[in-house]
C-alpha cells in the first residue's frame, strides 16, 4: 500500500469535513479496497489530540481510514473538535491493523511471556474492554504496567488483566 495514499486520504477526510466539502477518493489502489481494520492517530507537536479506530475488517480500508480520521478529529472525547486553526499543525499516523487473534493463558506468567512489543492487545472482562496499540509500548514498556494500564482503560480494577480474554493483533503503520 502507498503511504502517501494512506496518509492524504485521511488529511484529506478532516479537510473536507470542516470545510463541509465531500470527499471521493479518485485512482485508489486495489489494497484500499479490501476491507481491513484502522487506527487514525492525530498529534500536534508530539501530543495526542485524537485516535479513533476498528479493530475488525468491516469495510474498505479506504472507507474505514477516512471514517476514524473524521472520527479522531472530530469525536473523539477525550479532546474538543478540530478547529481550522489546529489542522494545519496536526500529524496523521494510521495503523492498518491484522486480524486479532486469541492469546490463550492459564496464569499471568503464561500470559506475559506471549505478549511482546510488536502487538497490539485487546482486552475484555465483564462487557468492558480496551485496545493498546503496539506504539503504546513506547511509552509503558513494562508488560504488567501495560495490562493494568489497559484494564484501567477499560474501565477495571489494574489486576483484571490476570482473568480477562486477550486478543492481540499486528499492525503496519504508516505516517
Amino acid at each position: 500500500m502507498e503511504n502517501d495514499q494512506i496518509i492524504a486520504i485521511a488529511k484529506q477526510a478532516i479537510i473536507s469535513k470542516i470545510n463541509g466539502e465531500n470527499f471521493t477518493f479518485e485512482n485508489i489502489s486495489s489494497d484500499l479496497l479490501q476491507p481491513k481494520a484502522c487506527f487514525v492517530t492525530l498529534t500536534i507537536n508530539g501530543r495526542l489530540r485524537g485516535c479513533i479506530g476498528s479493530l475488525n475488517a468491516h469495510r474498505p480500508l479506504v472507507e474505514d481510514i477516512k471514517a476514524n480520521a473524521i472520527a479522531a478529529a472530530f469525536e473523539d472525547n477525550r479532546f474538543l473538535p478540530l478547529t481550522k486553526k489546529e489542522v494545519g499543525k496536526i500529524n496523521v499516523a494510521v495503523s492498518v491493523l491484522s486480524q486479532p487473534f486469541d492469546i490463550e493463558y492459564h496464569n499471568a506468567e503464561e500470559l506475559l511471556s506471549q505478549i511482546n512489543s510488536d502487538m497490539g492487545i485487546i482486552l475484555s472482562y465483564q462487557n468492558k474492554s480496551a485496545t493498546f496499540l503496539p506504539q503504546v509500548w513506547q511509552d509503558i514498556p513494562d508488560k504488567v504496567e501495560l495490562l493494568e494500564a489497559l484494564a484501567q482503560k477499560a474501565g477495571l480494577k489494574t489486576d483484571d488483566w490476570k482473568h480477562a480474554k486477550m486478543n492481540g493483533y499486528y499492525v503496519t503503520a504508516y505516517h
